[in-house]
């Protein structure tokens, strides 16, 4: 059935779209997956990315962009189509100079927060703008300092942009530096954190009343390199870098380990896995990142506050070719079951507490809680570590069968779990894919702040018409004994 779209003030109700790999789109509607419409876009041959292009104020619909691959005449080129979200009608066509796969987004800007997209070219030293032609001269006055990386089988490489003043021409890439990994080592897995999250709070206060400041600088790179070690067993090599100056911040060897090696980069933390030789089983190793300011750190909440509030504004310059010392907490677990993806959720403004997903090899989905993947937890916790809430360490991640997002259900062919924020804070969307879809919301941090579905409106009515009742009838009593007792 059909039905006219109207707005959800949570965010709950949304329309899900889902292209296949032989070029059909299906929008479904999230509350019972029904089909909205579906549309065949088949002649359009291989597809690259498809995302959110623009929202209409309003609340009028939105636009989806889509990036395909065009074969004509033995030439391979790349189509930019824009699509009603809501009709699935084709709206623009635009052929690209570029036939490269590669799409990065850019930030969301303007009243329909319509987000362009570059489409880089790395072996041609080019980009092209993703956008309307309206506005693509605003936006490249935007693209200054902007700077992209790409990672091949044994390197990363680091680019700068470099705008053209003729939006004819294509944007040219500086290759400003290459990391490359030692003969014979093949990269496994990489990560980078998302330009766009949201980050509630910069501290972590400790049961001291101490604090550890976060380092948050988002050009910051995860490669893991696999190689054979000494003895002939395999090894996996983690490195952290800076992809504006290819600087290696941090790098540290996992022995007995051998990928492929899954990745989750948020805020400051790193979780990634990889399967372990000797002992025959995946182990999920976590890496937290601080700044190491002894004299910043050793700064207590209160005092940090007062400075803010009692000295001058003070502003200082954190740049990529001055970067900070960097502090990096690690530790190991063991997971007690088979993985084959990793995601983590992630909230409207970051307050909610985070949960890694990871997809099962029986194609189910299970959430681990952040605080039970934390390099701080204590063999033996002490008045302070309690204080802060830190689980005792145990190598072994348990498994909780209420931990299973999917329950019973199966999602057969799972590739992927994607999350998505609410207008809620405390609740998150969660869609799982491959053969089938699953579809469900989290809430990591219950529900606090929002009422529970079953609760009882009748009941709150109740008692609430109570008590006036009862402070009429109390009034009046209390009117006719101060009568009385003027009259005595």
């Amino acid at each position: 059935r059909t039905e006219p779209a109207h707005f959800d003030p949570n965010g709950f109700n949304q329309q899900i779209l889902a292209l296949t790999s032989v070029g059909k789109l299906f929008a479904l509607h999230s509350s019972d997956g029904r089909i909205l419409w579906a549309k065949n876009y088949g002649q359009l041959s291989t597809f690259a990315d498809m995302w959110v292009y623009k929202q209409h104020s309003l609340h009028r619909g939105i636009e989806v962009a889509l990036v395909s691959k065009l074969k004509a005449s033995g030439d391979e080129t790349a189509m930019l189509s824009t699509i009603d979200g809501w009709t699935g009608e084709i709206l623009t066509k635009r052929r690209l100079r570029s036939a490269s796969s590669s799409v990065v987004k850019l930030q969301p800007a303007g009243p329909s927060s319509l987000q362009a997209a570059l489409l880089v070219d790395y072996q041609a030293g080019k980009a092209d703008v993703l956008a309307e032609e309206e506005a693509v001269a605003e936006i490249l006055q935007g693209l200054q300092s902007t700077y992209v990386f790409n990672v091949d089988e044994d390197a990363a490489s680091g680019y700068m942009l470099a705008s053209s003043k003729d939006q004819a021409e294509a944007l040219t890439l500086t290759n400003l530096w290459r990391f490359k990994v030692p003969s014979g080592d093949k990269i496994v897995g990489f990560g980078s954190p998302n330009y766009f999250q949201n980050i509630y709070s910069r501290t972590r206060v400790l049961g001291d009343r101490s604090a550890l400041y976060k380092y948050t600088n988002p050009n910051t790179l995860f490669v893991a390199a696999e190689s054979e070690g000494d003895s002939g067993s395999p090894k996996i090599t983690v490195y952290l870098l800076d992809t504006v100056t290819g600087k290696l911040l941090y790098s540290i060897t996992h022995k007995d380990a051998q990928g492929p090696v899954h990745v989750v980069f948020h805020e400051h933390w790193i979780v990634y896995k990889y399967w372990n030789t000797r002992a025959n089983r995946d182990e999920m190793s976590v890496m937290e990142l601080y700044e190491d300011e002894p004299l910043k750190n050793s700064m207590s909440v209160s005092s940090y506050l007062f400075d803010l509030v009692t000295k001058a504004n003070q502003t200082s310059t954190v740049s990529s070719y001055n970067p900070l010392n960097l502090r990096v907490l690690g530790q190991s677990y063991v997971l007690s079951t088979g993985l084959k993806t990793m995601t983590v959720t992630s909230s409207s403004l970051g307050m909610t507490a985070n949960q890694v997903l990871v997809g099962t090899l029986s194609d189910q989905v299970y959430a681990i809680d952040k605080k039970l993947l934390d390099p701080r937890r204590p063999v033996k916790p002490s008045a302070a570590d309690k204080e802060e809430g830190l689980i005792p360490y145990n190598e072994f991640l348990p498994i909780a069968p209420q931990k299973f997002v999917t329950h019973t259900h199966q999602v057969m062919g799972l590739k992927e779990i994607q999350c998505f924020p609410t207008r809620r804070e405390s609740s998150i969307l969660m869609l799982a894919h491959g053969i089938d879809v699953f579809y469900t919301r989290l809430m990591p941090s219950k529900s606090f702040d929002m009422l529970e579905d079953d609760f009882s409106y009748s009941l709150l009515v109740t008692t609430i018409l109570g008590l006036l009742i009862a402070a009429f009838v109390v009034n009046g009593k209390v009117k006719k004994d101060n009568v009385k007792r003027n009259w005595v």
